[in-house]
């Protein structure tokens, strides 16, 4: 799958057991590079920098006055990571990244704003999304974080980061961050505690991304959802490999993780929290045991895509009363992806779901079927529309399970998701006319939080005080 590696493979090295193994997953258990990396779109973008063709490079940091920039956010306190702070206050200076493709369009900016090169050198190695990068001091991995950088190029469109993409991607972060507590305990996040952007270049921003400390276990095995279906011969998919090690055990990985699990996380996130996922095999990750593959969590990266359900939030009475960033552009910053049409709870969650059933499970199904067919695996161990069938009969369940609502079979996702999610708006009006107490949430399922189900008495806090009414965005 690559050439031959540009940088340095011995910098890698010093990342632990864990870091390393996630990098390879990012790098070389990339799925359908046809589609999403095309170079016959851009002739000019250098390949190096491609993850499949880059080990760890030098990445281009600057020490920056604060004075030049818009800053949103803090990064959190008490951890080990890379500080890119110089300083306090506005005398203070901030360490500025730049994705090395993108270097000349700063050129002026560094000039303009009296910039220094850092110090100590800091190594950046690509992951799936190429403009986001694992990076960390020479020396120091424990200090590892994810850095989103801003690119635009024809090959990846337009990556940019403008105020209205940090100020959101923060301010999110920080509004799931404070009810992390009352969250399904099977999802975990990787914080986007603060980011910033050039006064004089406000399209082209950074955001700061934190490493969980569940990534740096050495005994875990971090799986972005693509890598469990990219690869090649000299590094399986993940699946594939499961498959092989215990049949099994991988079916009902399928069954009872990719299926029961997430439908049911998905449902309590988007109908009990209005917090609803962008689904898709790239910003869904699992952590499994290195010994055995099995299951431990799920982690959601890239807040930037997270779409939430302010009318449910506000009738549930789930406190979201801290300052958010940008909340004098609150429409624009939060309420919406830039058109009307996005604001509305219909879109937000047929969207979701979309990417779910169309990235992850009707891959799975198209996979599994090509593999059959190569001789990777049995022909007929699995059926035509084999997850995708499961999927739709674990949501169903699982609506049925949470809300007491039976699907019908011609309304299952299977059969049409349009359908399906118009079931579940009947259901979110009927929720919304409710007292907030929503005594249907009142009895937990045996799993309690692990499956995903939340009693309404452990998410009801004080309604957010918010005079404006801004919060109020959706249609329905």
């Amino acid at each position: 799958m690559s050439m031959e590696g540009f940088g340095s493979a011995e910098a890698i090295q010093q990342l632990g057991p864990s870091l390393q193994r996630l990098l390879r997953h990012e790098r070389f258990n990339l799925h359908r590079l046809d589609v999403f990396q095309s170079k016959i779109r851009d002739s000019d973008f250098d390949p190096r920098y491609l993850p499949q063709n880059c080990n760890a490079f030098p990445l281009p940091c600057f020490l920056i006055p604060r004075k030049h920039f818009y800053v949103y956010g803090q990064q959190a306190h008490g951890t080990d990571e890379m500080s890119v702070f110089d300083g306090l206050g506005s005398d203070g200076r901030i360490l500025f990244p730049i994705h090395p493709t993108a270097l000349p369009e700063y050129r002026q900016f560094l000039s303009d704003a009296g910039a220094h090169e850092a110090p100590v050198q800091i190594w950046a190695v690509p992951t799936s999304s190429v403009r986001t990068l694992l990076a960390w001091p020479d020396g120091a991995p424990e200090k590892a974080l994810f850095i989103k950088t801003s690119l635009h190029c024809p090959v990846f469109g337009d990556r940019r980061l403008s105020l209205r993409k940090v100020g959101c991607s923060v301010g999110l972060s920080s509004v799931v961050r404070q009810s992390k507590d009352e969250l399904p305990d099977v999802l975990g996040f990787c914080w986007e505690s603060v980011g910033y952007v050039p006064r004089g270049v406000v399209e082209a921003g950074v955001i700061i991304r934190s490493i969980p400390a569940e990534f740096m276990d050495n005994r875990a095995l971090v799986v972005p959802l693509f890598a469990l279906l990219g690869g090649d011969e000299s590094n399986p998919p993940v699946f594939l490999r499961m498959f092989k090690r215990n049949e099994k055990a991988a079916r009902e990985f399928l069954e009872q993780v990719v299926c029961a699990r997430f439908a049911r996380l998905w449902l309590s996130m988007s109908m009990l929290h209005g917090l609803i996922p962008e689904a898709h095999g790239q910003d869904l990750i699992v952590t499994l045991s290195a010994d055995d593959f099995s299951f431990r969590q799920f982690f959601y990266r890239d807040f930037e895509g997270l779409q939430v359900d302010w009318d449910l939030r506000r009738n549930r009475r789930i406190v979201d009363d801290m300052p958010l960033p940008r909340a004098f552009a609150w429409y624009e910053t939060y309420g919406s992806w830039g058109y009307a049409y996005a604001e509305l709870t219909f879109y937000k969650l047929i969207t979701s779901l979309d990417q779910y059933m169309h990235f992850v499970i009707r891959e799975f199904d198209r996979t599994l079927t090509s593999w059959q067919q190569r001789g990777f695996i049995d022909a007929g161990s699995f059926d035509e529309n084999y997850l995708s069938i499961q999927f739709s009969r674990q949501m169903s369940q699982a609506v049925h399970d949470l809300f007491g609502v039976q699907i019908p079979a011609a309304d299952s996702i299977h059969q049409s998701i349009k359908r399906f999610v118009i079931r579940l708006m009947k259901l979110r009006r009927k929720l919304l006319l409710q007292s907030p107490d929503l005594s249907i949430f009142s009895e937990p399922c045996a799993k309690d939080r692990h499956c995903g189900l939340v009693p309404a008495s452990r998410v009801i806090g004080v309604v957010a005080s918010d005079a404006a009414g801004q919060r109020t965005v959706s249609r329905v």
